[in-house]
This record gives C-alpha cells, sequence and structure tokens, in this order.
C-alpha cells in the first residue's frame, strides 16, 4: 500500500537493519478522548477488525511527506510539563470540546524524535502531525498536543516544526511531583527505560537503586529545560 486511505493514522516508527518502516492504525470516526494515546491505540484496536488482519498498512516513513486523504485541523497549542502536574486533565477537559483533536503522549512523535537524525526531525515531526490532526468527524478546527514530559529536550526540534504554534509550560512544586512519582513510577523516572537520546539528563553518582535520588536528578533537568525555553 502507497498511501493508507482515510481513517488510517500513523502508529509506531520501528528501525530495521537498513530503513525505518511507518505501521497504522484504522481508527474510523473515534475520537481521541481517553486519557492516552495508548489507551486510544488499545480501544480502535479492539473495536475496529481492520486492526486486526494480517495485511494492515506498513510502509516507508516518506509516505509522511505525502498530503493527508483528508483536510487537516490546526495545531493550537503544545503543551509541556513535568509529569504529575495536571496535563493530563487539562487534556481531557479539552477533549470534551468536539471542535479539538487532542493528542495526549503520542508514541509515533516520540519514535519520530528518538529514531531520525536531527535535521529531519523537525520535518517529520511535522508531517506526523498533520496525518494526526486529520478531521475524521468533521467538527474538528482545531489541535492540542500534549507531549511526554522527556520531549522538553526536543524543544528546539518541537519548535521548528510547529513555529506559529502557541505554547504551554506547565508545572508543580517539584517535592509534590516527587511524592506523585514515589507512589507510582512513570517509565522516566527509572533508570534505562529511556534511551539516552530521549532523556539526555547529565551524568550521576547516584548509588544503583536509588530511585528517589534519580527521580529528583530527573526533575532538576526537566526544570532546568522548562526554565531556558
Amino acid at each position: 500500500m502507497t498511501t493508507p486511505p482515510p481513517y488510517w493514522l500513523p502508529l509506531r516508527l520501528s528501525a530495521t537493519a537498513q530503513t525505518l518502516q511507518l505501521s497504522w492504525l484504522f481508527t474510523q470516526q473515534h475520537r481521541f478522548t481517553e486519557p492516552f494515546f495508548d489507551d486510544s491505540i488499545a480501544v480502535c484496536k479492539r473495536l475496529f477488525a481492520e486492526n486486526k488482519a494480517t495485511d494492515k498498512p506498513l510502509t516507508g516513513i516518506e509516505v509522511l511527506l505525502q498530503p493527508p486523504p483528508m483536510p487537516v485541523a490546526k495545531t493550537s497549542i503544545i503543551v509541556h510539563h513535568v509529569s504529575r502536574c495536571g496535563s493530563t486533565l487539562i487534556a481531557q477537559l479539552m477533549a470534551l470540546n468536539e471542535q479539538m483533536i487532542v493528542l495526549s503522549e503520542v508514541p509515533v512523535l516520540d519514535d519520530v524524535l528518538q529514531l531520525l537524525p536531527e535535521q529531519e526531525k523537525p520535518v517529520y515531526f511535522n508531517a506526523s502531525l498533520q496525518w494526526l490532526s486529520q478531521c475524521r468527524i468533521g467538527t474538528e478546527r482545531q489541535v492540542l498536543v500534549k507531549a511526554d514530559a522527556w520531549q522538553l529536550f526536543q524543544h528546539e526540534h518541537i519548535k521548528k516544526s510547529c513555529p506559529a504554534t502557541a505554547y504551554v509550560l506547565l508545572y508543580r512544586h517539584p517535592y509534590e511531583v516527587w511524592q506523585s512519582h514515589q507512589k507510582s513510577r512513570g517509565m522516566h523516572m527509572v533508570p534505562g527505560m529511556l534511551p539516552s537520546n530521549a532523556l539526555p539528563a547529565p551524568a550521576h553518582d547516584l548509588p544503583p537503586g536509588d530511585l528517589d535520588g534519580y527521580c529528583a536528578h530527573v526533575l532538576e533537568h526537566y526544570f532546568r529545560s522548562m526554565y531556558q525555553l
């Protein structure tokens, strides 16, 4: 399949020995009202038989540079955050508006920022966003993107891809964020769960197993990065 037909959106980007392959998700007119895009993916896989077929679309990444088959809503807001600070609540409130497409921590956007060369990241981030922002229902006018917390370190590339977009920076007292991760740790607060290019916090001399210390270390650099934006 050269170009996926309407209602297919980019799902994940995977690296093989010689190329990058892009998988696709059939979404029909399902609105993304779940807390995270991973939850929306699970719903679409459960609801639509197209996602269970053996001949699901698998393309090269260059397909993203082609115009999407449906009109595209405008990306109005990109939300950066330090995690556990109310960003998910805001995204879900915005999703109540049927004129708004909410893209909450979309895996393929993170794949683009992690897997592609520096000069290609803004181009393909914007192209992926165009495909994800298609007006599948007809009421959509604007798009809100809630980035992953560690994408604070990729803001330069995101800004180049969406120069006219408004950016919202959400934070909370770092001690309260730290306490939240003590109860249930996000993957970015566990050493080694993210590749170093995704979470480029400076080296530390924390003893192995000091998860609380590592969480404080990551939070420090989230806040430093946010302060510099």
